[in-house]
């Protein structure tokens, strides 16, 4: 689940502090900006299924892009599926050889370096919240 949706389970509204406070955190339906962009759920790469949530950027500042701290899926073909706010699902094709990377069943290497073709991280940011 995208870290940026709902309470992160440490007091949320009553407290807790976001992943970023300059970026939104969505708690509500209205929170969303426009929900056909933002996407909820997605296939998570299993060597980084580590907790509950989705945080494809290191210390949790979506402009941080030289690494994928967790990676999506690329199970599918070469390609992850996402579910979005607005009830709609989309198959995303990957287009770095990095974010395509193989099931190890080890996850001593994350994050994962990005390297110079940014395109899929970028489309992952472009999707999870928005700058506040």
């Amino acid at each position: 689940m995208n870290a940026f949706v709902g309470d992160r389970g440490n007091g949320g509204n009553s407290g807790g502090a976001d992943i970023n406070s300059q970026w939104q955190q969505f708690r509500k339906l209205s929170d969303f900006r426009n929900s056909a962009n933002t996407y909820v759920f997605l296939d998570e790469h299993p060597d980084s299924i580590n907790d509950g949530f989705f945080v494809f950027c290191t210390a949790g500042d979506p402009m941080e892009d030289s690494g994928w701290s967790d990676l999506p899926s690329s199970s599918h073909n070469g390609a992850c599926g996402f579910s979005f706010a607005d009830g709609h699902s989309e198959i995303k094709k990957w287009m770095a050889a990095t974010t395509k990377r193989p099931i190890k069943k080890n996850t001593s290497d994350f994050p994962i370096p990005v390297g110079a073709d940014k395109r899929d991280i970028q489309w992952v940011r472009d999707r999870t919240t928005f700058k506040k």
